[in-house]
């Protein structure tokens, strides 16, 4: 990449890979950089930046427009800032904020929405709050609440429903699966769980399962494992 990142958030739009914002050690800090990976050429490019520095958020892609949330900005506290992407137009738009913050959260898009669930709130504490944003209106909406609030989770949208793994509870490091169905806005806590309780890990999904790779154990050990969830399409 054009310079290191941790903790920055990444999405494919039009088959090229964005990265947006993330922190460096040397400053401390959260960046505004845009940067965007063309694999057929095998390099990088840097876009327009972000009118505020940004990390600890999630990003999803609708109707070829990339949405960003951010609750790290460089400042103390967590905010609840939402963005969007135009690659027509390499410019950024500053929207509505989700009514709470939630840092590093869970999320996904599912039926043209972006979802975030779970995180650090505002005042440090973990919150179980789920949000859900609306393009078409504009809005955000507050839905069922998470059985189990974590931060640091992995997270993948499965068979239209949002699955979030792991994470860390305020108390310890867990190896729960956590499940929403947007259809019925409710949660349940499904079986298997994690062969190994784990954070601060990554998770996508290929060919309808989802790849759960590497993060830290409960003893703060890096984990080199990839995990593979298989769920079986549900009926309506």
């Amino acid at each position: 990449m054009p310079g290191p990142r941790y903790g920055g958030t990444a999405a494919v739009l039009n088959s090229q890979l964005y990265v947006i914002g993330g922190w460096t050690w040397t400053p401390p800090l959260p960046n505004t950089n845009l940067f965007v990976y063309n694999p057929p050429s095998n390099t990088w490019s840097t876009l327009a930046g972000m009118s505020h520095m940004s990390a600890c958020g999630v990003a999803g892609v609708i109707n070829g427009l990339l949405y960003v949330t951010t609750a790290c900005n460089g400042s103390s506290g967590y905010y609840n800032y939402l963005d969007v992407y135009n690659p027509a137009t390499n410019t950024w738009t500053s929207l509505a904020g989700s009514s709470a913050s939630h840092s590093s959260p869970a999320g996904g898009v599912i039926n043209g929405k972006l979802y975030v669930a779970g995180g650090s709130g505002s005042s440090g504490p973990l919150t179980n709050v789920v949000e859900a944003y609306d393009p078409a209106k504009g809005t955000w909406t507050t839905l069922a609440s998470m059985p189990s609030a974590v931060n640091n989770p992995a997270s993948a949208v499965i068979d239209g429903k949002l699955y979030v793994f792991g994470g860390y509870d305020g108390t310890a490091v867990v190896d729960t699966v956590q499940v929403y169905d947007p259809i019925r806005n409710t949660w349940a806590v499904t079986t298997p769980s994690l062969p190994v309780a784990a954070q601060s890990f990554a998770s996508d999904v290929l060919y309808g399962i989802a790849f759960v790779v590497g993060g830290l154990d409960s003893s703060g050990n890096d984990i080199g494992t990839n995990n593979l969830y298989i769920q079986c399409p549900s009926i309506p």
